[in-house]
């Protein structure tokens, strides 16, 4: 099965935006940057202003904003629903030496929080919740 050409846009253009925070993007500079033509780099930046990664900028082209308040709260209550789930399920079976490995993920993950590394601290939130959950069961 052949990939879409906009698909493959897609996944090229999310990667690399990355680097583009704050700052316009032109769809032609990107599809150029990727090798790929410009209307599946168009059709791709869309479905990004879609999902809230990319926004147009009319007569500027495609702006890519900052990580925004929302994201992260989207985050948090993705987090909330993950720990419930995880605590409902392991809680009974916890004990001082989970709590003391526990503490130290949550010593890093706030520190890199402190620092605004949001991808450290999305690691660290990972290992908490599967470090905890595997240890328990």
């Amino acid at each position: 099965m052949s990939i879409l050409l906009s698909d493959k846009a897609y996944e090229l253009i999310k990667e690399k935006i990355k680097n583009y925070e704050g700052n316009n993007i032109s769809v032609r500079k990107i599809a150029k940057e990727i090798n790929i033509g410009y209307s599946p780099a168009r059709e791709a930046c869309n479905r990004l202003t879609q999902e809230g990664l990319m926004e147009i900028i009319p007569g500027m082209g495609y702006y890519i904003p900052k990580v925004k308040e929302k994201i992260l709260d989207e985050i948090f209550e993705f987090r909330k629903v993950v720990e419930i789930y995880v605590f409902n399920n392991t809680f009974d079976l916890i004990n001082q030496r989970h709590i003391d490995m526990l503490s130290k993920y949550i010593e890093n993950q706030v520190n890199f929080l402190k620092k605004k590394d949001i991808k450290s601290s999305t690691y660290f939130f990972s290992s908490f919740t599967i470090i905890l959950y595997l240890q328990i069961r």
